[in-house]
């Protein structure tokens, strides 16, 4: 409601994204009820990769509600009639929303998201506990690893302590995903593209061989060529 708008739901539902897409563990969602929106992420729906997503038969899941989707269709209506000096009957403003609603009833049941592999199966809510056991039995048989972001936060820390120690004229301008953008002296290119890339490939001990790919240019287009 407003309320909550207004304090900051927002603010409190990005934390809980951030929380969640960020987790290094077995994740397992099952959905009980409705799960709508923004909702469905932060709650990790199929988009924030949990293990498994599992469905009771009374679930529904869109990206909104039905009375709201069909709410917004009618307000949009009524104003667009008041705009030409018209006035919409409860009859009209009622056949707008039914078909709208029909749809959201049909395409929110928890056989049309199964249908689509929006998760893994529809489940017996009395054997939740058996599935949540068997789930978490079967995901234990993959290892579990950190997240590449820490690794990269890592190694970031790294090539700026270096460029600060060595008082290089070198600095951290930007990173995008997993690719860092560095503003370098011409006379210093080479030290600083040694220097990343040791601190890239060795941030972290690993099994396996971290491979850094490194390009210059006078921009960023460039340097991707």
């Amino acid at each position: 409601g407003k309320k909550y708008e207004q304090t900051g739901i927002a603010s409190d539902g990005a934390k809980l994204v951030h929380a969640v897409s960020c987790a290094n563990v077995p994740k397992i969602t099952i959905i009980v009820g409705g799960s709508y929106g923004a909702g469905n992420y932060g709650m990790c729906g199929r988009a924030f990769g949990p293990r498994f997503v599992w469905t009771w038969p009374n679930a529904k899941v869109a990206v909104m509600g039905g009375e709201q989707a069909a709410g917004v269709m009618a307000e949009v209506n009524i104003a667009s009639a008041k705009s030409k000096g018209e006035k919409l009957s409860e009859k009209e403003i009622s056949n707008i929303k039914k078909p709208i609603l029909d749809m959201f009833a049909r395409k929110s049941e928890a056989t049309f998201a199964s249908a689509h592999l929006w998760d893994d199966g529809i489940i017996d809510p009395r054997k939740t506990r058996e599935v949540v056991a068997l789930s978490l039995e079967i995901a234990m048989n993959a290892p579990i690893q950190g997240l590449a972001a820490d690794i990269f936060k890592i190694a970031l820390l790294s090539i700026d302590q270096e460029l600060q120690k060595k008082s290089y004229k070198s600095a951290l301008v930007l990173q995008v995903h997993d690719e860092v953008i560095l503003e370098t002296a011409t006379e210093e290119i080479e030290a600083v593209k040694k220097m990343v890339q040791k601190k890239m490939e060795n941030a972290y001990e690993l099994s396996v061989e971290l491979k850094v790919d490194i390009a210059t240019g006078k921009s960023w287009a460039e340097a991707k060529g």
